[in-house]
């Protein structure tokens, strides 16, 4: 199984050969990208949320979020999971958010757990959204 992390700009020309799906990650008031055609994907799931790891508390501003702030939630990791259940057959699974660092990297690295494959390169090249990545490893085994 391959895994891809991607930023936006990369995701709107990004030629995969191989069957896969694609987790799209954009925020609340941007909605991430347009998708170029791809015979080989199969499928693809947009997701809409901050990069939060936490709630922000006071009344400061969050640069790059705007109010009222959404944070990743189980249901929608259950989400994912229903997503790459449902695409077993698979050869690929692709992840992008906006800058291709944060969201998308704890959902690849929170697949690639809860799937049996180790984590350890996208947390060397990366900073996964621990939430996500929480999130996406704990709601593994609630939907089949």
């Amino acid at each position: 199984m391959k895994f891809r992390v991607l930023n936006a700009e990369r995701a709107m020309s990004y030629e995969e050969d191989a069957r896969h799906i694609f987790i799209s990650i954009g925020s609340p008031d941007y909605h991430g990208v347009t998708l170029p055609a791809n015979k080989n994907r199969v499928s693809q799931l947009y997701l809409y949320f901050h990069d939060l790891d936490t709630m922000p508390t006071g009344t400061g501003i969050v640069l790059g979020c705007s109010k009222p702030y959404k944070l990743f939630t189980d249901e929608m990791a259950k989400k994912v999971w229903r997503f790459v259940n449902r695409h077993k057959d698979v050869e690929a699974i692709l992840c992008n958010c906006q800058a291709g660092i944060s969201r998308s990297a704890g959902m690849i690295a929170g697949i690639k757990k809860a799937l049996g494959y180790d984590d350890a390169d996208i947390f060397k090249k990366y900073l996964p959204n621990r939430l996500v990545y929480r999130k996406v490893v704990e709601n593994s085994g609630s939907v089949k």
